[in-house]
């Protein structure tokens, strides 16, 4: 399914019923052009009308919504998952630095030499 149509069948979930003067408005879209995607979707069986000119939500739309977001759900997760793991990347790297400075031996008269060279001694 198109976002459009996925779009108008959330407003049709969201509002109960809606008219093509009212999907267009919600939608951002002209009345013909919702009017063309209604009775698409009423085609399809997406949705029904209630009476001329109101359209409603029927079972299958209601599953094509529910596949939109049990789609969206997936990549969410799979960029969780993801972020997990770089997250667990980082976190050693960070360990690795801080054991790597820990592990350094600076003789103690190096930060007197730092100061001298920056001075322009």
């Amino acid at each position: 399914m198109s976002p459009n149509e996925i779009k108008l069948l959330g407003i049709v979930e969201a509002q109960g019923r809606v008219s093509p003067r009212k999907a267009g408005a919600l939608m951002g879209v002209s009345t013909a052009y919702a009017a063309y995607l209604l009775e698409y979707l009423r085609q399809g069986e997406y949705l029904g009308t209630e009476m001329r000119g109101i359209y409603i939500l029927l079972p299958k739309g209601v599953d094509a919504l529910i596949s939109q977001l049990v789609e969206i759900e997936s990549r969410v997760q799979s960029e969780i998952e993801r972020l997990t793991r770089e997250g667990e990347r980082l976190a050693k790297e960070i360990k690795r630095l801080t054991s790597h400075k820990e592990s350094l031996k600076v003789p103690a008269s190096w930060p007197n030499l730092v100061k001298a060279e920056s001075s322009g001694r």
